[in-house]
């Protein structure tokens, strides 16, 4: 009788503890199936975050527009030929930008709405029958992160056509030596990178009789005059090994006064 309810209970705690692992895998399969919902469910969000509308191609072509072409902002402001961007077409799988440049060209931005690739197209009135592919070609999404509402262009301190000098900045003006972009949300970029900050930092450099002040667009929230210094290449210790040298996505020098 023992020996009966002995294997009794032994089979019972068998029992209980295959309920367990049952329980255990069962838990385990919703868990990966959670997961892969959830996974899933991102990848959409993502999807739709990165999608590109008529607005942000728009946007980003100007942005495109303005990095390439220098002066054109200025011409822009300035009225003295007419300058305009326009959607051209729109449908589910592509959208096309007409960029009218003030030298009367009629070039066409050929965006892939999925990619973003980007291909470009050529007509000038009166000039050419038709459209003519280019050999451009980029990715949309380079210039999709904001609205570029200001250029600083490179002063220009080199001698012009006619042999004058090139105009020297006001003593309190800065020399801008990379040219660079102000964004519609605050942060700041170059050609080829993206800043949170826009820095003016400012301080003496030894055997100098005035303070200097050092534009540096920039990845990092301070950076110490002395520092700034020997990355711009104006100490007297700086090697071409600097460990104080900035990676230029980092931070980059554009200006000085």
């Amino acid at each position: 009788m023992k020996k009966a309810k002995l294997l009794l209970l032994f089979l019972l705690i068998l029992g209980i503890a295959g309920c367990g692992a049952q329980k255990d895998e069962d838990d385990l399969f919703l868990e990966s199936e959670e997961e892969t919902t959830d996974d899933t469910a991102q990848e959409q969000t993502d999807e739709k975050q990165t999608s590109i509308d008529d607005v942000l191609a728009l946007t980003a072509i100007k942005n495109y527009c303005y990095i390439n072409n220098p002066d054109l902002k200025s011409i822009e402001d300035s009225g003295k030929a007419p300058v305009y961007w326009d959607i051209s077409s729109s449908d589910d799988s592509e959208i096309v930008v007409m960029f009218r440049s003030y030298t009367g060209a009629q070039i066409r931005y050929y965006i892939d709405r999925a990619t973003g690739d980007t291909y470009v197209t050529e007509f000038v009135p009166g000039i050419t029958e038709a459209e003519e592919k280019t050999d451009e070609s980029f990715n949309l999404k380079d210039y999709a992160d904001g609205e570029i509402v200001n250029v600083y262009e490179v002063t220009d301190l080199n001698a012009s056509e006619d042999g004058s000098e090139g105009e020297e900045p006001a003593e309190d003006q800065f020399a801008t030596i990379v040219r660079y972009f102000e964004m519609a949300d605050g942060t700041w970029r170059t050609k080829f990178h993206s800043y949170q900050y826009r820095l003016e930092i400012t301080g003496r450099v030894d055997g100098m009789d005035k303070d200097n002040t050092l534009v540096f667009l920039s990845n990092i929230e301070d950076i110490p005059f002395d520092q700034a210094v020997k990355a711009a290449g104006m100490s007297s210790t700086y090697d071409l090994n600097n460990e104080d040298a900035f990676d230029p996505k980092d931070a980059v020098l554009v200006a000085i006064k």
